[in-house]
């Protein structure tokens, strides 16, 4: 009988910690709905590539000439991997057919991911600490980027959420892992930078290449028809990218910016980009085959900060990716006897990310060899 009490006790417990962390999901999923009719020209893209795309023609050739400097556009077009239009087509073809307002459900579509990750990370946290699981829901779902500049993204968490389920499911299902991993990478490439980690903890790593690269095929089969179409594709979706100059707020330029310690230049800011990108496949390698270190969750946080650290573009969204990789690996850092370490560091984050955002005007802009605000 004082077993059957405690049992029913635990879950009413259960059921009211649920209800909190649904509730924050909820406020925070309003203070979203409240700014989903703000637009911008990132939804103009979407929409012009997507019907290119729809109508039979290849989006990235428009993309090419835009990055080329062509007169006829003057804004850049899609540079992205072909996978977010075809989650952009539906909502497109229902405006199109319905009338409903298109940016509403794009972001009722994006909404959906951000709370996907949400819960993703309480299925992590949840039975460990549901302190940690409260703050990191909060940290989240009202991260700094809605909070000071009142607005929200346009993508970040579809890659953030199919990264999370990769690293997930990485060194037990090796075919989910490599196909996850992929479509992370088709949204936002970002994740290129824990491709070691994949790898190297991958049980089977040919079935994680080969489910990576069938998705990859198949994502890319509407622009495989001729020759020319597949190098539009590979230029418009990967090798513009290589030459874009500074970009945002790159956090070595705010050093040599209030310092003028002369450590951020243009032709500086070449050499960041590889060390961001592939300073963390060393380093991340180096610990995991030394066994150093062989945690994912840790590896992965140590290649983000690398990046970050390095990477000379930098725009507001781009700590946004780094919010759920930052919490997992700290709460594999800190644990049981250094709790207080943890959340205090995840608050510092919040603090820093908000204090970051609060300084920009505007980002970098370069000239010559000058960069400058």
């Amino acid at each position: 009988m004082a077993s059957l009490i405690t049992n029913l006790w635990n879950k009413k417990i259960d059921i009211l910690k649920i209800s909190v962390l649904v509730l924050i999901t909820l406020y925070t999923s309003h203070e979203k709905y409240k700014v989903f009719d703000e637009t911008g020209g990132e939804l103009n893209t979407y929409s012009s590539a997507t019907m290119d795309l729809l109508e039979g023609n290849n989006p990235y050739e428009k993309t090419v000439a835009s990055y080329e400097g062509s007169e006829i556009y003057k804004d850049h077009g899609y540079a992205y991997f072909p996978t977010l239009m075809y989650f952009y087509a539906s909502p497109l073809l229902i405006h199109q057919n319905f009338g409903f307002p298109l940016q509403r459900m794009w972001k009722s579509v994006v909404l959906a991911f951000d709370i996907g990750v949400s819960i993703l990370l309480i299925m992590h946290l949840y039975k460990k600490d549901y302190l940690a699981t409260l703050l990191t829901v909060l940290v989240w779902s009202y991260n700094p980027y809605l909070h000071i500049n009142g607005t929200y993204s346009y993508t970040e968490p579809f890659g953030i959420f199919f990264l999370l389920l990769g690293l997930f499911y990485l060194g037990r299902n090796d075919i989910l892992t490599g196909l996850f991993y992929a479509l992370s990478i088709s949204f936002k490439s970002f994740g290129i930078i824990l491709f070691p980690i994949f790898l190297l903890d991958s049980k089977n790593k040919l079935k994680f290449l080969l489910s990576g690269a069938t998705y990859a095929l198949l994502m890319s089969l509407p622009f495989l028809k001729s020759a020319t179409d597949i190098q539009n594709y590979i230029k418009g979706s990967i090798l513009v990218h290589g030459n874009r100059d500074p970009q945002g707020r790159p956090f070595l330029f705010l050093i040599d910016w209030y310092t003028h310690l002369r450590i951020f230049s243009l032709s500086l800011a070449k050499i960041y980009v590889y060390i961001a990108t592939f300073g963390g496949w060393l380093v991340t390698s180096y610990l995991y085959l030394t066994k150093k270190i062989q945690d994912k969750y840790v590896l992965a946080l140590i290649s983000f900060l690398i990046f970050f650290t390095f990477t000379p573009v930098l725009n507001r969204t781009y700590l946004i990716w780094f919010i759920p990789f930052l919490i997992l690996g700290l709460d594999k850092v800190f644990k049981s006897k250094y709790r207080v370490a943890f959340f205090a560091s995840i608050v510092l984050f919040y603090i820093f990310y908000a204090w970051y955002l609060s300084l920009w005007v505007r980002g970098v802009r370069v000239f010559g060899d000058f960069i400058t605000l």
